[in-house]
């Protein structure tokens, strides 16, 4: 399953370096079980502009919604459509047994340009943040040639069969994971991935999942290790690294800046954990990029 799971992730490493695609799936962890934290870094938009925006909790936040609303009003078609900030996307259902799942983004792209800069300048406003700078970033960090959607259909709808198929093998492998009562462990372990996602940049404790969910500490730790196959804290971490990866990759913040953005009390510990994940310190990573 394993060699599965890897052919996965490097046939989608191959859409975004062959083609340059912006790949990220959505609404699909909670029901990947075991498997959730091998697609964790596809979760989420990650050219730069919208890591950027995303510092901002209450922007992230309403990014969640954005994705939320999109999920539940998906049908059988792609779709290529323009978020609140001016990003536009194609949209790729992935179904199993032809009930809609979760989706495929392939985001980055800007075309229509007028209709773009009226978003941000309302975004700009309801956020209080300088418009002047998002355009700015817009127009540096987002791409005009967009894929055709005839090829979006061919590699991405294949990547929705490979997702359809991952799940469907996991419930051959790991049936005791879709009785009645893990199917509630599910909903719970959403609502904490969601959480995380939006949160990790701050400080969490297990306590505040507890009272996000309503729920014990025995009892999250207990689902979130047996379906993620790593504590909360590691995910956090895994999180953040990440992030901290592109910034050290698109930007000129020094380390200590990154550190603090993405969540770390320190720049000592970061770089800790940054060489316990990656194998080397984010000094060393950046210089290679």
């Amino acid at each position: 399953m394993q060699k599965y799971i890897n052919q996965m992730i490097q046939y989608m490493n191959y859409l975004e370096n062959t083609f340059q695609l912006q790949i990220s799936v959505h609404d699909f962890g909670s029901i990947a079980g075991p498997f959730t934290s091998a697609l964790f870094p596809f979760r989420m938009h990650r050219n730069p502009y919208c890591v950027q925006l995303k510092n901002r909790k209450d922007v992230w936040e309403g990014c969640i919604r954005h994705q939320e609303k999109v999920c539940k009003e998906l049908e059988n078609n792609i779709l290529f459509g323009m978020c609140p900030w001016g990003v536009e996307e194609y949209v790729v259902p992935i179904k199993c047994r032809e009930t809609i799942m979760g989706f495929i983004s392939v985001s980055g792209y800007r075309c229509d340009r007028e209709k773009a800069m009226e978003k941000i300048s309302k975004q700009a406003n309801r956020y209080h943040q300088n418009s002047k700078i998002i355009k700015e970033n817009y127009e540096r960090y987002l791409r005009n040639t967009i894929l055709e959607k005839q090829k979006v259909e061919i590699l991405i709808t294949h990547l929705a069969a490979m997702l359809e198929l991952l799940y469907i093998r996991q419930q051959e492998i790991y049936p005791h994971l879709h009785v009645q009562q893990n199917q509630e462990d599910h909903s719970v372990l959403n609502k904490i991935q969601n959480y995380l996602e939006r949160f990790y940049r701050e400080p969490i404790t297990i306590d505040d999942l507890c009272v996000f969910c309503n729920c014990s500490r025995s009892y999250i730790s207990h689902i979130f290790k047996r379906n993620m196959g790593q504590n909360v804290n590691q995910y956090i971490n895994a999180l953040r690294i990440h992030e901290a990866q592109i910034l050290l990759r698109h930007t000129k913040l020094s380390i200590t800046e990154i550190a603090l953005s993405v969540g770390f009390s320190s720049s000592n510990y970061f770089s800790n954990v940054f060489r316990e994940i990656c194998g080397e310190s984010p000094s060393v990573y950046r210089k290679s990029q």
